[in-house]
């Protein structure tokens, strides 16, 4: 049974108990990621993630690591767009001590000097990490392309350049602006009740949160509506955007796609459709296409990204310069063939069973289910059944799939993102 419980300082706890279980998942959610960062300080979500690892007032880093390897858990932690997750996976008995690691980390956190300038280092090898990696780079220059003026648009990881300048008073600035009670959820799935979470997360996080240092030092004002609240647009883009970065490679990575759907749309289940007809499943149309037929490519897939506001769709492949050209050619055809017929009945009950087994898979671990708890009272305020889900499946029609593809999917406002050995395309 899911149970949620809202603290007096907005704090929102919520639980799935699993009695089956040996194991829970435990994670502090904030709704803040990079979409909250500023120009000047582009990264400044992500780095703060790392810097919650680096020690607090009772603990160094390798101190956090050892007591939670003491525990026999996992502990990690990952920055998106719009939400910021610190997380452990433990057994039942170690419940308690596990949480009292992840709280120490988020309202004691020191941000010591040597180590911020330590890991600093740390975060640019990563940007240089990115832009070795093709695919990873097509990625952000597709984002770029589509959001260029738009934190949404904007590198996780920042630039070598704003890290460098990152300091420890900014990242307290930044942990008092954005990781507020009311935008944190407390969740776990597992073998736990949920009156214990409740407990544990009044005893840890209700009082003093967050951190002990004097607000009135960061001159935090009040303001008006913040830039990066406002939407970066859900209309498809005006013309087509092609952006080619030359790397000395083996092989092109390609990033192409369109604006779509945003988190709440009604309409998720015919996108979920169409990503699994297209690039979801061995039997797809790009696989077997690009790949089985034609040998033209190892990897293809198609990827959806969705936020509060607005959503990405779009198609991922690696290939030969050389094939290049007879990729795209293949990838326009087979979104015309959509955009004209839709799809068949037998893909689209294949869609149905491949959307619904996946959904069911997913909440085998207590990972999974904390993290659909979560998603589900993100988006819809509301817990989301795998029965509500196959009711909206069934509704899918191919109908639904043509009137969507032609709002969607304007083949010549395809944008193009790709990095390796080409200079246009």
């Amino acid at each position: 049974m899911i149970k949620k419980t809202e603290l007096t300082n907005g704090i929102l706890v919520i639980s799935e108990q699993i009695p089956q279980f040996a194991s829970c998942s435990l994670g502090v959610w904030v709704q803040s990621g990079t979409r909250n960062d500023e120009p000047c300080n582009s990264g400044m979500a992500h780095f703060l993630e790392h810097m919650l690892f680096k020690g607090t007032e009772r603990r160094t880093a390798l101190l956090l690591a050892q007591d939670m390897d003491l525990l026999g858990g996992r502990m990690n932690a990952f920055t998106e767009q719009e939400q910021t997750c610190l997380y452990t996976v433990v057994l039942s008995e170690h419940v308690a001590q596990a949480f009292e690691i992840l709280a120490d980390m988020l309202v004691n956190s020191s941000f010591d000097e040597a180590e911020l300038r330590r890991e600093q280092g740390v975060v640019c090898e990563e940007i240089k990490m990115v832009e070795d990696e093709t695919d990873e780079l097509a990625s952000d220059l597709f984002y770029a392309s589509i959001w260029p003026d738009h934190p949404l648009g904007k590198p996780i990881q920042g630039t070598i350049e704003s890290v460098q300048n990152f300091t420890q008073n900014a990242l307290f600035e930044y942990l008092h602006r954005h990781y507020k009670p009311d935008r944190i959820i407390v969740a776990a799935a597992g073998a736990i009740e949920h009156e214990n979470l409740v407990h544990l997360t009044k005893r840890y996080l209700q009082n003093g949160w967050l951190m002990r240092r004097p607000v009135s030092q960061f001159s935090i004002e009040a303001g008006p509506k913040l830039w990066w609240a406002c939407p970066p647009g859900g209309t498809p883009n005006p013309a087509a955007v092609i952006n080619v970065k030359y790397r000395p490679t083996e092989q092109v990575s390609i990033c192409c796609g369109w604006q779509c759907l945003s988190q709440d749309d009604p309409r998720g289940c015919i996108l979920s459709v169409l990503d699994s007809v297209l690039g979801g499943s061995l039997s797809c149309r790009l696989f077997q296409e690009i790949r089985e037929k034609s040998g033209l490519a190892y990897s293809v897939e198609t990827f959806r990204s969705t936020y509060s506001d607005a959503g990405l769709f779009g198609v991922e492949v690696s290939c030969s310069a050389a094939n290049v050209s007879a990729v795209m050619d293949s990838i326009r055809k087979i979104f015309r063939s959509i955009l004209a017929e839709g799809i068949t009945e037998d893909e689209l009950e294949r869609a149905r069973q491949h959307i619904k087994s996946s959904y069911a898979l997913s909440l085998e671990s207590s990972f999974g289910r904390m993290s659909c708890i979560v998603q589900n009272e993100r988006v819809w305020g509301r817990q989301i059944s795998l029965e509500e889900l196959c009711q909206d499946l069934d509704k899918v029609k191919n109908s639904d799939i043509i009137e969507f593809s032609r709002e969607f999917f304007d083949l010549d406002k395809l944008t193009i993102a790709a990095a390796g050995p080409i200079y246009s395309l």
